[in-house]
């Protein structure tokens, strides 16, 4: 059996492979560190406790059988598929069992982490009287900023600020002509709570789904950069076809419509937002979350999301629907986004990042 790569100190998952006469399915994770299959277990996790490199712990590969600890393999989430298609291949009768760690594991450490710097950031922004967000909203993204650095740290943080960032600034762009003509974002583009879960509440749940779903690591991450991009490419559509769209039609009967119109697009705003999504999938490549096969997908994920996007706002946000708020209908955008991306992954079969 080929060798996966080795555990990273802060990230041990412990995958135990079991025969079905030795444990049942439903055991409890901390049945496995009593007994003599305890003692191995214990042992391994002292070392991983211990290391500081990646690099000091060799692959320690052990198995049940018959109530006998022989095998048992710590490995990263990113190998955990890998793993899990060369095990039943050899050993289809195993069962497996996944038992983790929390108090060596890299989320209680991403967490401190995270509530730390969002902390400190969000004491900066209150300082010098940023203007990104209001006070509330302020306090939503600093609960966010903790929730994606505990799962998905640095990276996943980092790329849902170089959407907000890239968000504020393409909404500044001739804000006072839009403010004369009423089409300008409220507040002067400041993000309130609304405005933050309506933008990344479908990609936090692929983030906080990692968690639970390890063995989808790399689908779920598509879905993370699919959702966030379909984001920026609306946004980019949005204020760009408002700033310099000469022509705007209906998107459900293509007939002219002023710009600012709920469902209204332009080639402008069209091609702006491509761009947009371009942005977030090259950031995606660049931080390890999807491969450069993935890259289509992303963008078509990101395309598609944003035109469904424009049919509900046309179709719904009317005085008929109170409820199609236009946060409402965001979260709609980047879930649908999200949704795709993962879907086509899953159908093209895309490996992760090498």
């Amino acid at each position: 059996m080929r060798c996966p790569q080795p555990i990273h100190a802060l990230s041990p998952l412990l995958l135990i492979l079991v025969s079905p006469a030795c444990v049942d399915a439903s055991t409890p994770a901390a049945a496995f560190f009593s007994g003599p299959r305890g003692s191995i277990c214990k042992k391994l996790s002292s070392l991983l406790s211990a290391s500081k490199s990646p690099k000091a712990i060799p692959a320690a590969v052990y198995s049940f059988n018959n109530g006998h600890v022989s095998r048992i393999y710590a490995c990263h989430p990113a190998t955990l598929t890998e793993l899990k298609g060369t095990w039943r291949r050899s050993m289809p009768m195993s069962r497996w069992v996944v038992a983790l760690i929390p108090e060596l594991g890299a989320y209680s450490a991403n967490f401190l982490t995270g509530f730390g710097l969002n902390s400190a950031l969000a004491l900066v922004g209150l300082a010098v009287k940023q203007r990104w967000l209001t006070s509330s909203g302020l306090l939503h993204a600093w609960i966010l900023g903790i929730a994606l650095w505990s799962t998905l740290g640095w990276r996943g943080w980092a790329l849902c600020v170089l959407y907000l960032i890239c968000g504020s600034l393409v909404t500044k762009v001739k804000q006072s002509e839009k403010e004369a003509l009423g089409i300008a974002e409220k507040r002067g583009g400041a993000r309130g709570p609304e405005n933050v879960w309506g933008s990344a509440a479908a990609g936090t749940i692929c983030a906080t789904a990692t968690i639970f779903l390890p063995a989808q690591l790399h689908v779920l991450l598509t879905g993370y950069v699919a959702s966030l991009a379909t984001k920026l490419s609306d946004t980019f559509a949005s204020e760009i076809g408002k700033a310099y769209g000469k022509r705007t039609f209906l998107i459900t009967n293509l007939k002219p419509v002023p710009p600012g119109t709920e469902g209204a697009i332009s080639l402008e705003g069209t091609l702006a937002g491509v761009v947009g999504s371009i942005i977030i999938a090259l950031a995606g490549v660049g931080m390890r979350f999807v491969a450069w096969k993935a890259v289509p997908v992303v963008l078509v994920a990101a395309f598609l999301a944003t035109n469904v996007e424009s049919l509900l706002g046309a179709s719904l946000q009317n005085d008929r629907h109170p409820w199609a708020t236009n946060e409402f209908i965001n979260f709609l955008n980047t879930l649908i986004g999200s949704l795709l991306g993962i879907g086509m992954v899953l159908a093209l079969r895309l490996a992760a990042p090498a």
